[in-house]
């Protein structure tokens, strides 16, 4: 059994790719858990409408009072966690996130394998979905699978944009006992639109951020972001894309790639290195 855990809040104003990534997860997984924190924007009205698409037992939707401190991520995916069968796979992926199906044999064949914990490429879009980056602040591979009888948590990072998937005797899961199952996680998060990143950036940015500026309230006021690559530079995907997010690629490969937030200065994305 492999059951697959994501966080949702005001997705569909934030601009993610959530139903694609839904129907990417249907595809290889028994059955979805998502952790939704009450959204206003019509997102739980999409998630009730795959519901009665897929039904209750394949599409569990838990609508949470999320604790919105610093925690929140870890403390939500593991509620997720919590509430998954002794005896299944646990597949943790985010809402920016998509599996493409010519992976799916490869994560199944992960699981019969027998690994305790399997591992994935991720591929950073960038920009724009033509385009993805790679460099020291993106990671090229993660843990993302793995049987829930290992213990296998989520851990609070008290520095970056990412929590950490432990061991229970702290060891990260990505460097000991792992496959390396060869399939590839799509990350959409990075090229939504410019609007969505700069709301992105008042609702959450202050929960992962941990400089001066970002405690001050730097990003309060902005509504856009300026896709510069000055820390390294994108590159052009050769690849195919999943076939459940054509229509969110369609709305994005042409969008301009530089915003100026209104005040004659531009926002960085949340990853890179304040300069």
């Amino acid at each position: 059994m492999i059951i697959a855990h994501t966080l949702s809040h005001q997705s569909l104003l934030l601009d993610y790719c959530l139903e694609a990534s839904i129907r990417s997860m249907m595809d290889v997984c028994d059955s979805v858990y998502i952790n939704e924190g009450k959204s206003t924007d019509g997102t739980l009205d999409l998630l009730y409408s795959l519901q009665r698409e897929f039904g209750v037992d394949r599409l569990k939707v838990f609508e949470r009072d999320w604790s919105h401190t610093r925690r929140m991520w870890t403390d939500e995916r593991n509620f997720l966690i919590d509430k998954t069968p002794n005896d299944a796979h646990i597949f943790a992926i985010d809402a920016d996130e998509v599996v493409h199906e010519d992976d799916l044999i490869k994560i199944k064949q992960s699981v019969l394998r027998g690994y305790p914990a399997v591992s994935f490429e991720v591929i950073h879009f960038y920009g724009r979905p033509t385009h993805y980056i790679e460099g020291p602040a993106w990671y090229k591979s993660h843990t993302r699978l793995w049987h829930k009888s290992t213990g296998i948590r989520l851990y609070h990072r008290e520095k970056g944009c990412a929590d950490d998937v432990l061991w229970p005797n702290g060891a990260p899961a990505h460097l000991v006992g792992y496959l390396n199952s060869g399939a590839k996680i799509y990350h959409y998060g990075n090229c939504r639109s410019p609007e969505a990143l700069g709301r992105k950036a008042k609702k959450a940015d202050d929960l992962y951020q941990y400089s001066d500026a970002y405690k001050g309230g730097l990003l309060a006021e902005a509504r856009s972001f300026d896709y510069v690559f000055e820390t390294v530079g994108a590159k052009v995907f050769e690849g195919t894309h999943p076939k459940y997010v054509k229509m969110w690629y369609d709305k994005h490969k042409n969008q301009p790639t530089k915003y100026d937030v209104g005040d004659g200065k531009f926002r960085k994305l949340w990853c890179f290195e304040e300069n």
